[in-house]
């Protein structure tokens, strides 16, 4: 069975952590397009002398594209952080 994913997702994630007794930040984002997956599913029942089975497969194969941002602190200099970009 084909499906699709009709629209496109962005996860972003933002995170701070003290670090040189100043605050580091960090941002992150990921986009995942849209696009169609197979689908593969089954079972089976039987309720006299408990038999069961069940097998599902899912596959999705699209690539994304991220990115990372951060300000980390100086270890020598207060109030100058370095800009990290990835």
């Amino acid at each position: 069975m084909w499906r699709a994913q009709p629209q496109d997702r962005t996860i972003t994630s933002n995170t701070t952590f003290p670090l040189y007794d100043e605050t580091a930040t960090i941002d992150a984002t990921y986009n995942i397009p849209s696009g169609a997956f197979f689908e593969v599913g089954g079972g089976y029942r039987r309720s006299g002398r408990r038999v069961t089975a069940g097998v599902s497969v899912s596959f999705f194969d699209h690539n994304g594209s991220g990115g990372l941002a951060g300000l980390i602190p100086d270890p020598l200099f207060f109030d100058r952080p370095a800009i990290v970009n990835c």
